[in-house]
């Protein structure tokens, strides 16, 4: 196993360099990449952020794709086979030999080309020199090539044949080689030179001169005998350049030969740019410079061009150029370079650059970037200042191993005791390639390291082309062209059981892992190790094994490496070189420094040789000491041989911390203005993006740079100078380079504290972009509310709300829409011209965006919002610029911010708007003349009150009533109502808000809305009452009403809402139009109706006490009707001012039209207010609400009511099931828990009308004596002037008749409870309904009665005759239950069941039931007598209700004895009707001034117009008098003959004949009413006996035949009818029943007039509560108003103190930069400053002493005085230069007593100082200041 050769073949991540021009490329291996696809990604540990400090860079790797193992070839002990990974074609080692062998005989064959090079070996030096000229320089195979090329072929022309015969004598196991490349090696084009040297092993070296080994070896091709040596080993190099000056200076050497001498004395031999191009001595870059200050431009040109292209090759290259300080010397040259030459040297200064720059070069470089003093650029000044930029150096170090790549040089460590075995072992370093060549990279195998042990087995890793080679025992051949640092790790993982492995980690990624086993024992010693170089001296290493290049830090672990250890240490940068022992060297997460500093690794360490510890050639031992003792035979120092050197380079990042720091690119901002030659190119250079991306590069790569560039406040000053420069500086690669600072920041040490200077001087720096172009400006904020914000980390390094007000302050200042207005105060900034308005607008919403995204900043969700103080001053803040700024045009984002704001974190936004008071605020806005602001401000209040607590609500908003101010605020500017903004205030109503802003089309409310917010209808109300009468006025009003209705019909809650307002009644009648002009008028009132029918209806039905809301309807509906009446005849009365006036508006507001005239006039006498005026000088009638009276709303208001109760029954009764009867069905709906507050509200509104409607058809006293009466003589009138007609009346009476049957008398409701909620005496609802009833009954009788008159009938009789007509019209007409069913009957079976029900409705309150009995008794019998009295003796005078000629034949019929028996009645009734008369009379005195005692006058004259009507019932009783009942009424002489014409033929009748009709007319008319009759005196016999007493007493009613009379159902209606005819009978029903009918009649006359002063002093209050809430509301809207004027004092105020902040910490932060930048422009023009001319004569320099002072106030530091001078200087100065300066003197001295407060004039300056103590001061002395200096620059660092 010892002899077994084991290699490990892994694919580097390592690219070739381009073939040269004319050379064949190198084949791919399509093996390798086939495996890379295959291959899968390792997962590897994710990389921590890079620092620039330590250069650790921890971002990806910037190559293409990682390592990965393509070949393995671990062969078995008992075969000789390798095992092949899958893809790889498995090539046999019989294959491989034959391949060689093919090879050998076609190099044989082309040796016969031999003899023919020979015969061309006399080719003269000039062809050579020309054929030369002609050979391109790129040109692959030179004639130095081709000889070394020849040398190795027969070198292993020679190796292969001694294999073979050592194979032949003695076969030997091998391991087979595992080829790489895809062809085979006869594929390869083999060039005859190599054959020719393959054909001649013993060749000449290649050190030899290429002419003379030609000559000397007959075998070498043809080509080489024509190569030509330019140099000769015997000139120097100095001499070499010497010549070649004097041959340019007399033109003897051609300008070629010039160039091609001049590159092969800098390479010390034959030039080729791919075989030979590394600069030998740094001395001869020198000389060449001198050389080319001879030769002309071109000659310039050329050996520049070639020079770079040299340079470029090899880092060694660059490692010379940077000893002789090239970029100096470059720099130089640049001010007078040609434009074809300053090419070349920015180039040469950006690679030298790059690679190192000095100290001195550092400030050579910034002397070249100082402007002239006429201000202007130095020539290619600013191109220098774009190739600074490239210069900063990233992911590398500045001391490394250089090796040089000659046969022998490398790193030899000392011998090892033991090699680590069981552990494994780890060789990690940072490696860079830079081949000598490029052309034979394939042949070439740089050794990484070679570790050989006493009996020959080792360890080895080696490069072939791109693949890394890890060979156990011997090494193997390879190359790669590694250009920049990659870090490699080769882990060995020994395994006792099982099979080892190979891990290759390349730049912290795991490249492979291949298995493979190794036999080297623990005891053996290992003498030769090598890094760099094969472990056994130039003897034993083969051809082209040297490493050349460099390398960092080497590391050798005695144990394996993990993939999280690899690449912890990639993170740690080429710059660490230390031994992984204290965690504070490196500023890695936590994550990675536990992998390095455990302990483990730094214990685990064999090896470290570092080339910051090296001393001489000696590398010192780093490790621990135990390591050394434990592995090292003697001493752990290695030794650096054939070359290899430790270099220094110096980064510009070194080299300007010593010139200064990073302040010293400051001044170059203050530059910017400065002009630019043009011509060059420089003026298309973007000066200031350049200069931040060299500051950005800068603190990208050091930590120390970010300290410094905090400390020395560079963002400020950066700001400071682009501020003062010309705005053209300000592009958009600006933009991004601020970007590119920012982010910078977010992952730098010193971030925040850079990052916050970042933000308060440029980023939040309105001042700064203000001038800039349009498009920067829109980019920049753009960036600031886009991309900066979505940073994660950005937002928590900002001042919040500091930010805010700059934001703020910038939206107002800076990017307004229009300037300030009155009564604005604040001051716009000035601001470029090439802004738009577009442009601002954007600017803005990127602005507010900004804003938006900082208020939220820390709210993960919304459900999840925490209260915070910062956030409400954030929010204090954007409300006072809301608050202060008065331009709509500047208003409308801001308020579209704060809308979407309160919409979407309502949680955030309300509470914060309650702390700050901001519903003042909102009023403000909403006094705004444009509705595209008041709109906004209103949603801001909807969303307030929609998702503000109950509390909150009242507190805010309730308290002051501040709803109602909506109508003052709103109605200032418009004169009606707008539809956008009705659609908001029906949002804020329902509080369903809508974040949308319409101002076109109204949305229907939804279903589920609910009146939230009850107090804005009559806000909106108000508003449209008062809107004038335009198209849109009306069409909102419309939609409003429309709106309520679709509301209130479905939703009982939105019902109750209303009702439960104050005096609601009073807008909604204003909505409606009283008088109507037009269709669309006559729809809003119909609107309106509708909807008090559907909120009555609910309150009848639902509310308990809703009766008292019809009643409250009423009044508020006459007093708003009777304004309107009161206005209208007002407009009547003044026809000029009518005219001006226009159309009749809603009520309360002007009317002119004819009906309003009509009714003002007929309410004149009523009104006692409205008077005509007899002068021209009267005063304005006031108003007051008159004595009730009903108006045609008040019918419509009380029909609909009525109509919707009818419609509830009908409901109840079509609801019956089917089958049952829908009476029943209807009085168990009456009498159903559900319904009785529904029965309740009924039974009050019947019983509170009922008596005023009885009064309106007449009274009931006048209509039964019309009833009763045959000549109908007395009139029928509202005695209560209460403006109803009469047929309206009987209509409502007869469907109020028709409720009471439903709900008095078929429920069973407690009337008691009902009379007491309504503080009635007990009784009084069923004494109501007997009135509401008989009054229906006589207006049937008189119905049945009514006959059209067959004469003419004067005016008096014919108004009677109207009126009657009028009240019994309904009666005629109507059908079903209300109809006329008999007309010969005295009552209708349906008034008898009515009065039945009235008497026996509540028969437990006996009292009640009797007193309704007796009054019952009484009607019943006047009724019953009067008929009995109109049958048997018809009307002898004319009468419209009985017709005699009709009745002829019963006249004729009639006999003496009958007609002689009516008089002798009616005398006992008459005589029975004194004493009644009296007790009568007296009875209805004491009860009207008793009840109405405090009635006004028209209420006394109706009660005793009506006494004196109560005479005239003529039933009971008639007028004294022996001759009867006269008419009073005097008729015509015409009319008596045929009056007595129809006596005689009515007496001519026989008398039985009229007998049996007189019997048969009075049973048909009297038997139904005489069973009710016989009932009740039956029912009521013990009461009735009691009270019906006789003339002297008796009971009238305990005789006999009385009692047979009254019991017996079935007997004769006229013995029943003479039982009441007669005397005792008529004098007790006159004198006790009589009685109670009386009561009760005067009883609903009274009721009737306390309904009317009922329903006015509810109006009267109506109106005083109206009064009180108007005065409630305006003292607390001027409180309101009064502190809502003070917040927004206290806002404008602090406005005022933030503005002025802002701009002191401008100032300051201008003076400060000013100062710093001063202070760095010292610096640079120091004695030791880059800026310092050398020129220039040493000035004398003053000091000062600064204004700053420690903390005991002493100022101790100085500063340079540049105003500084001499006291002597200043005496010798001429007379008038001393009178100039007293001039100038006494002006300063002005206005400083200015500035003081000094009067001038006073000599209060003059007596501050006086003269001797100046001439004191000047004679001092003053002390020396360095030490003072000294001390104060050590205080200076302290403080800093």
């Amino acid at each position: 196993m010892e002899d077994e050769d084991v290699n490990v073949v892994v694919d580097a991540p390592l690219s070739a360099p381009p073939a040269p021009a004319g050379a064949p490329h190198a084949p791919a291996a399509p093996d390798a990449d086939r495996k890379a696809e295959a291959a899968e990604p390792e997962e590897t540990v994710p990389p921590p952020p890079r620092t620039a400090e330590n250069n650790n860079a921890l971002a990806e790797p910037t190559f293409d794709s990682f390592p990965k193992l393509i070949d393995s070839a671990v062969p078995e002990p008992e075969a000789d086979t390798v095992e092949i990974p899958s893809g790889t074609p498995e090539k046999k080692e019989e294959d491989t030999v034959a391949e060689l062998e093919e090879v050998m005989e076609e190099i044989a064959i082309e040796s016969a080309i031999v003899d023919e090079v020979k015969e061309e070996e006399e080719v003269t030096v000039a062809q050579k020199k020309e054929e030369r000229s002609t050979v391109a320089p790129q040109q692959a195979d030179t004639p130095l090539q081709q000889l070394h090329s020849a040398l190795a072929a027969a070198k292993e022309q020679q190796e292969r044949e001694q294999a073979e015969k050592r194979q032949r004598e003695e076969p030997v196991k091998q391991s087979p080689v595992i080829e790489t490349q895809p062809q085979s090696i006869k594929d390869v084009e083999v060039p005859a030179a190599t054959v020719a040297a393959a054909a001649a092993p013993q060749a000449a070296p290649a050190a030899a001169p290429a002419a003379p080994a030609a000559a000397a070896s007959p075998e070498l091709p043809r080509q080489l005998l024509r190569t030509t040596v330019i140099l000769s080993s015997d000139e120097k190099p100095a001499e070499t350049f010497a010549r070649l000056a004097a041959g340019m200076r007399d033109g003897s050497i051609q300008r070629n030969v010039v160039v091609d001498t001049i590159f092969n004395v800098l390479v010390a031999g034959a030039f080729d740019m791919e075989a030979r191009f590394t600069i030998d001595d740094a001395a001869n870059i020198e000389r060449m410079l001198q050389l080319l200050q001879i030769g002309d431009l071109s000659f310039q040109a050329e050996v520049w061009s070639v020079f770079v292209a040299v340079v470029r090759k090899s880092i060694r290259n660059v490692e010379m150029c940077s000893r002789v300080g090239l970029i100096s010397r470059l720099l130089d040259l640049l001010q007078t370079a040609p434009a074809l030459l300053s090419d070349i040297y920015l180039q040469l200064v950006a690679l030298v650059g790059q690679y190192s720059i000095t100290v001195k070069e550092t400030k050579r470089y910034l002397r070249a970037l100082k402007v002239t003093e006429e201000g202007k650029w130095r020539r290619n000044s600013l191109r220098l200042v774009d190739v600074m930029r490239t210069l900063p150096k990233q992911d590398s170090t500045d001391v490394f191993f250089s090796f040089p790549g000659t046969p022998g040089a490398g790193i030899f460590l000392p011998p090892l005791r033991s090699f680590p075995y069981q552990a494994g072992w780890t060789f990690a370093a940072w490696v860079r390639m830079d081949p000598p060549n490029g052309t034979g990279f394939e042949k070439e195998k740089p050794v990484i390291y070679n570790f050989r042990s006493s009996k020959g087995a080792s360890y080895s890793c080696h490069i072939v082309a791109n693949f890394i080679v890890i060979s156990v025992d011997k090494g193997k051949a390879g190359t790669p062209i590694m250009e920049k640092w990659h870090h490699i790790a080769l882990s060995h993982n020994y395994s006792r059981w099982g099979r080892s492995e190979v891990a290759c980690y390349v730049d912290g990624h795991l490249a492979d892992t291949v298995e493979m086993n190794w036999a080297i024992t623990v005891a053996d010693t290992w003498p030769q190790c090598a890094v760099g170089s094969a472990a056994g001296g130039v003897a034993a290493e083969p051809p082209f094994a040297s490493f050349t290049g460099q390398m960092a830090g080497v590391y050798v672990f005695a144990e394996s490496m993990s993939l999280q250890q690899a690449h912890s240490l990639y993170c740690m940068g080429p710059g660490y070189m230390s031994a992984l022992r204290h965690e504070a060297e490196c500023d890695l997460p936590e994550g990675y420094k536990k992998f390095l500093f455990d302990g483990r690794l730094h214990s685990s360490l064999l090896s470290l040789y570092s080339p910051k510890n090296c001393h001489g050639q000696l590398c010192l031992y780093t490790p621990p000491h135990k390591a050394a003792h434990a592995h090292y035979v003697q001493i752990a120092h290695a030794v650096m041989k054939g070359g290899v050197e430790v270099i220094r380079t110096h980064s510009l990042q070194s080299s300007l911390q010593s010139v200064g720091g990073m302040q010293m690119l400051l001044p170059l901002f203050d530059q910017l203005d400065a002009e630019v030659e043009e011509g060059d190119g420089e003026e298309a250079i973007d000066l200031c993006a350049t200069l931040l991306s060299i500051v950005t590069r800068l603190l990208e790569c050091s930590y120390t740079f970010q300290q410094q560039f905090v400390h020395a406040r560079g963002v400020l000053i950066i700001a400071h100078a682009l501020q003062k420069s010309d705005p053209r500086h300000l592009t958009v690669e600006v933009v991004q380079c601020i970007a590119s600072l920012a982010r910078l920041c977010n992952s730098a040490a010193s971030g925040p504290v850079l990052l916050r200077h970042l933000l308060d001087h440029i980023l939040f720096n309105p001042k700064l972009w203000i001038m800039a172009d349009p498009a920067v400006q829109i980019q920049f904020y753009s960036y600031l509310s886009l991309d900066f914000m979505a940073n994660s980390k950005f937002p928590e390094h900002i001042k919040r709300v500091a930010t805010v007000i700059e934001m703020c302050h910038t939206l107002k200042h800076y990017y307004y829409v229009v300037a300030a207005r009155y009564p604005s105060d604040w001051i716009p900034e000035q601001r470029s011209k090439t802004l738009s308005t577009e442009n601002i607008i954007t600017i803005r919403g990127s602005l507010l965006g900004l804003i938006n995204k900082l208020i939220l900043l820390g709210i993960p969700d919304k459900e999840a919002i925490v209260p915070s103080p910062m956030r409400d001053q954030e929010i204090h803040v954007l409300l006072n610029l809301v608050s202060t700024v008065h331009e709509n045009d500047n208003l409308y984002d801001v308020l579209a911010l704060v809308n979407r704001l309160l919409c979407d974190y309502p949680q955030l936004l309300i509470p914060a708007l309650d702390r700050d008071h901001a519903i003042g605020m909102i009023f403000s806005l909403l006094a705004k003349p444009s509705p595209l602001i008041r709109i906004p401000a209103l949603k801001l209040l909807g969303h307030f009150l929609a998702r503000s607590t109950m509390k909150r609500k009242t507190e805010a908003v309730g308290a002051n009533n501040a709803l109602a101010l909506l109508s003052d605020r709103l109605a200032m500017h418009t004169p009606h109502l707008a539809m956008p903004i009705y659609s908001v205030l029906f949002e804020i109503l329902t509080e369903k808000m809508t974040p949308q802003q319409m101002y076109t089309d109204h949305m229907p409310p939804p279903k589920d809305s609910r009146f939230e917010n009850p107090s804005l209808l009559k806000v909106i109300s108000q508003l449209l009452i008062n809107s004038d009468d335009s198209q849109e006025a009306m069409t909102v009003r419309k939609t409003f009403l429309i709106d309520l209705i679709t509301m209130c019909k479905d939703s009982r809650e939105n019902r109750r809402t209303i009702l439960q307002m104050s005096v609601w009644q009073e807008w909604l009648i204003q909505l409606a139009y009283v008088y109507p002009l037009d269709e669309a008028q006559s729809e809003i009132c119909e609107l309106v109706y509708d909807l008090f029918n559907i909120l009555l209806h609910h309150a009848i039905r639902h509310e308990y006490g809703g009766w008292r809301v019809w009643v409250d309807t009423l009044a508020i509906a006459h007093s708003q009707v009777s304004r309107e009446r009161f206005h209208a005849e007002k407009a009547a009365a003044t026809p000029t001012k009518s005219a001006s006036s226009g159309q009749p508006s809603p009520t309360g507001s002007k009317s002119g039209s004819s009906e309003g005239k009509e009714a003002g006039d007929a309410n004149g006498e009523e009104d006692g207010e409205k008077s005509t005026p007899d002068t021209p000088a009267r005063t304005e009638p006031v108003y007051r609400t008159p004595e009730f009276s009903w108006s045609r709303v008040h019918l419509r208001l009380l029909r609909d009511l009525l109509q919707s109760i009818e419609n509830v029954i009908d409901e109840w009764r079509t609801g019956a099931a089917q089958g049952t009867d829908p009476s029943n069905a209807v009085s168990d709906a009456v009498n159903h828990n559900d319904n009785h507050v529904f029965v309740s509200n009924v039974v009050h509104v019947i019983s509170q009308l009922a008596d005023s409607l009885i009064m309106a058809c007449g009274g009931l006293l006048p209509l039964l004596a019309s009833a009763t009466s045959p000549n109908s003589e007395l009139e029928i009138k509202d005695a209560c002037g209460q403006d109803l007609p009469i047929e309206a009346a009987a209509d409502l009476l007869s469907r109020f008749a028709s409720l009471a049957d439903t709900f008095v008398f078929q429920s069973s409701v407690s009337l008691v409870e009902l009379e007491q909620e309504k503080n009635m005496p007990t009784g009084g609802i069923l004494r109501e309904t007997l009135r509401l009833i008989a009054t229906c009954s006589v207006r049937h009788i008189l119905a049945c009665r009514e006959r059209p008159p067959s004469f003419a009938l004067d005016a008096r009789a014919t108004e009677k005759w109207d009126s009657i007509t009028k009240f019994v019209k309904g009666a005629l007409n109507a059908r079903g239950k209300e109809g006329l069913h008999d007309m010969e009957h005295l009552m209708q079976e349906v008034d008898l069941t009515r009065i039945k029900g009235v008497v026996y409705r509540d028969m437990e309150e006996t009292r009640q039931a009797q007193f309704l009995a007796l009054a019952v008794i009484y009607l019943l019998s006047v009724l019953m007598v009067s008929r009995y009295r109109d049958i048997l003796e018809p009307p002898s005078s004319p009468s419209p209700f009985f017709n005699s000629t009709n009745d002829k034949e019963a006249s004729e019929q009639s006999s003496p004895s009958s007609s002689g028996m009516l008089p002798s009645s009616s005398e006992r009734v008459n005589g029975a009707a004194g004493d009644g008369e009296k007790e009568e009379n007296g009875m209805e005195s004491n009860g009207v001034n008793g009840e109405n005692g405090n009635d006004d006058t028209d209420s006394d004259s109706a009660i005793k117009k009506e006494k004196t009507e109560e005479k005239e019932v003529s039933a009971i009783r008639v007028q004294g008098g022996a001759e009867g009942v006269k008419d009073a009424n005097p008729h015509s002489e015409t009319e008596l003959p045929r009056l007595a014409a129809r006596s005689a033929s009515v007496s001519s009748q026989p008398p039985a004949e009229r007998r049996a009709y007189l019997t048969s007319k009075l049973c048909t008319a009297l038997e139904s009413t005489s069973p009710l009759l016989r009932e009740i005196m039956t029912d009521f016999r013990s009461f009735f006996q009691k009270t019906l007493l006789g003339t002297h007493g008796q009971e009238i009613m305990n005789d006999t035949k009385v009692l047979e009379t009254l019991k017996n159902k079935q007997g004769s209606v006229v013995e029943l009818v003479m039982l009441l005819c007669s005397q005792e009978w008529q004098t007790s029903l006159q004198k006790h029943a009589g009685l109670a009918f009386i009561e009760l009649v005067n009883e609903g006359r009274l009721m009737a007039h306390a309904t009317r002063d009922h329903v006015l002093r509810v109006a009267n209050e109506a109106e005083f509560i109206l009064n009180r809430l108007r005065a409630e509301d305006n003292a607390k809207h001027e409180l309101f108003q009064k502190k809502a004027q003070e917040e927004l004092e206290t806002r404008k105020a602090e406005e005022a103190r933030m503005e002025h902040v802002l701009r002191a910490s401008r100032r300051r932060d201008t003076l400060v930069a000013t100062r710093l930048l001063d202070k760095a422009k010292g610096v640079l023009t120091g004695p030791s400053g880059a800026w310092k001319e050398k020129e220039k004569e040493k000035t004398e320099e003053f000091w000062r002493l600064d204004v700053w002072e420690d903390d005991s106030r002493r100022r101790l530091r100085f500063v340079p005085n540049q105003w500084g001078t001499r006291h002597v200087e200043e005496a010798c100065e001429t007379a008038y230069s001393n009178d100039e300066k007293r001039d100038g003197r006494e002006i300063e001295e002005e206005e400083i007593a200015k500035l003081a407060g000094i009067t001038p004039g006073r000599g209060q300056v003059v007596e501050l100082v006086d003269e001797s103590d100046i001439e004191k001061w000047a004679t001092e002395v003053d002390a020396p200041p360095p030490t003072v200096y000294a001390h104060v620059t050590e205080r200076i660092c302290d403080f800093d």
